[in-house]
């Protein structure tokens, strides 16, 4: 069973649609923080803050989609190749090969998110150190001199 979740693993690294469906994920994790502090920035929510950022996180599907369907296809691959017919001629017991494939996929998913969230939770955390950094330079300056780049609520 090792032997097999290893070629998994090894088969779920070398997966384009792994990659892709994974950029993907990324993208909408990073657009849903660029929502929650535009929506910040505009007055809609006080401040920035993680336990807000994570309900706002959890609330959106879009995490989701790029995963299942990787899952999906995943696991109909063998199926439609072929792959498992000739596994099991060759006397590998049914138990070790889908419970070998379970556990990869677990191991791919929980990559899988551990980067997702990673990617979402540092952009939140950027964003909010920009904000308040802006915060702190203006309070110093008595809110006389503003940079221009700095000026981008929208109206």
């Amino acid at each position: 069973m090792i032997q097999t979740m290893q070629s998994e693993l090894f088969r779920i690294r070398k997966s384009r649609l792994f990659w892709a469906c994974l950029v993907l994920a990324a993208f909408f994790v990073f657009a849903l923080a660029l929502t929650f502090y535009h929506n910040s920035v505009n007055g809609m929510l006080p401040v920035i803050s993680l336990v807000s950022f994570t309900e706002f996180l959890f609330s959106d599907y879009s995490l989701i989609f790029p995963l299942t369907l990787f899952l999906c296809l995943y696991f109909t691959e063998d199926f439609h190749t072929g792959t498992y017919s000739i596994t099991l001629s060759k006397g590998t017991s049914r138990v070790h090969l889908f419970f070998g494939k379970l556990l990869a996929s677990w191991g791919g998913v929980l990559f899988f998110l551990f980067v997702c969230f990673g990617v979402a939770y540092l952009s939140i955390l950027m964003m909010g150190a920009s904000r308040c950094s802006k915060q702190l330079y203006t309070e110093a300056l008595g809110n006389t001199n503003i940079p221009a780049e700095w000026e981008t609520r929208a109206i």
